[in-house]
Order: structure tokens, then C-alpha cells, then sequence
């Protein structure tokens, strides 16, 4: 949905208990469908999203990259999702802080559905993410290793980033919709976890997400750890 804001493109926004993954084509979130794009069709998997408006020129916010930009700025994208996405999600689901903070946070707030069922599709959930876990890789690794991944990717980052606005300087491109995403899953909201607590050493990715915060979700006010 950053990516969205940044290509200024309106949006109706569905919670799940609402789309009910009616339609999504590869039955993980986020889909989208409509706004003139991809012949009114179902279209899941947040990277090709971006990929397939971006052919449109008028929404092509990466057309004053060059090539080798370009390819920096999806190798930095691709590296943060695999050593920090996963480890984050791992840290919502398969501790302590499941039921702490996620299963309250994400399945029984909803007022369209009773809190047994929210419980349900919370523990179903967690099992699911317990198998894409062990099947991508993280959920065999140990907290210390979790630790090296998330501090190698991190401190890589940290060093290119600098003290610019953006991934790329001075200009936002798509890979900052993505990186914004994988690192406020880490260090924005209630969790708690030393693997997740990685981020907060690297003072000028956490300011990186609350500036992006401010300038594209303004109306949200998360709390740092």
C-alpha cells in the first residue's frame, strides 16, 4: 500500500475478515484488483503488484534511475526481505509474543467475528507460519543465528543509507516501499524480542522509518520499542 501512496494511486483498503482471500490468486496477502490495472483481474504477490503498474509510465516512480540503480536498490530489496521479513514474522508468530501481542493485535479485535472463531484463524495462522518457516529456512536457525543474519543485513544497509532520505538519496523509489515494510514489521508496534531488538542499533534505519511513517502514513502513530 506504500508503494500506492507513493505513486499516488487511490485505493480502497480491505481488512481480511472483509475480502475473506476471495479471488486472491496465490492466497497470501496482499491481492488487488482494479484501478484500471491488470485487465480488472485478481493480482496477489506485493513485488509483481508494483512490477506490473510500474509498466505504466505514468506510475513508473523508479523511470529517473539508471539500470545499475535500479539493480542496487532490488538487491538491497531482496536482501532485507529474506534476513529481515522472516526473522520479524518469526518473531510475531512463533514466541511468546504470539499470544502476547499478535493473536489480541490481529484476531480478536475484529467486531465481524466471535472471539472463538478469532482464536481459530489466529492458531491456524500460526501454523501455517510455522511451515513456510521451516520450509524458507528461518525457522530452522537458531536466536544467535537469526542475530549474525539480521545484523549483517542491517549494518549493510545502514552504511549505504547513510544519512540519506532514501535508499537511492534524494528520491524515493519502489524498493523503499518494500524495505519501509520489512523493517516497520521489525521495530514498530508492541513486540518485544532480542532478535527483532537488532534494529534499534542502527539509529539511522529506525530514523529512516518514522520519516517515511510521516510522509506516507501520517494518520498512524506506532510506538517504537
Amino acid at each position: 500500500m506504500t508503494f500506492l501512496k507513493m505513486a499516488k494511486i487511490e485505493f480502497d483498503y480491505q481488512d481480511g475478515f472483509t475480502h475473506k482471500m476471495k479471488g486472491n490468486p496465490k492466497m497470501y496477502v496482499p491481492y488487488v484488483r482494479g484501478g484500471g490495472f491488470f485487465n480488472g483481474e485478481y493480482k496477489g504477490d506485493s513485488q509483481l503488484i508494483i512490477e506490473g503498474i510500474m509498466q505504466n509510465s505514468e506510475y513508473d516512480i523508479d523511470k529517473w534511475m539508471s539500470k545499475q540503480e535500479r539493480a542496487l536498490a532490488n538487491a538491497f530489496r531482496s536482501m532485507i526481505e529474506e534476513e529481515v521479513y522472516w526473522p520479524a514474522a518469526w518473531v510475531r508468530f512463533m514466541t511468546p509474543e504470539f499470544e502476547r501481542v499478535t493473536l489480541p493485535t490481529y484476531f480478536l479485535k475484529s467486531k465481524k467475528l466471535p472471539a472463538a472463531l478469532g482464536y481459530l484463524i489466529g492458531y491456524l495462522s500460526r501454523s501455517a507460519q510455522k511451515k513456510r518457516q521451516h520450509q524458507q529456512g528461518t525457522g530452522r536457525l537458531t536466536v544467535p543465528e537469526m542475530k549474525i543474519k539480521m545484523h549483517r543485513a542491517l549494518g549493510s544497509l545502514s552504511v549505504f543509507l547513510g544519512n540519506n532520505n532514501y535508499l537511492m538519496g534524494s528520491k524515493v523509489c519502489s524498493c523503499d516501499a518494500s524495505i519501509y515494510g520489512f523493517l516497520s514489521l521489525a521495530c514498530q508496534g508492541d513486540w518485544r524480542h532480542e532478535v527483532t531488538d537488532v534494529l534499534l542499533e542502527y539509529p539511522n534505519l529506525t530514523a529512516y522509518v518514522e520519516r517515511m511513517r510521516k510522509e506516507f502514513w501520517p494518520e498512524f502513530q506506532y510506538i517504537f520499542f
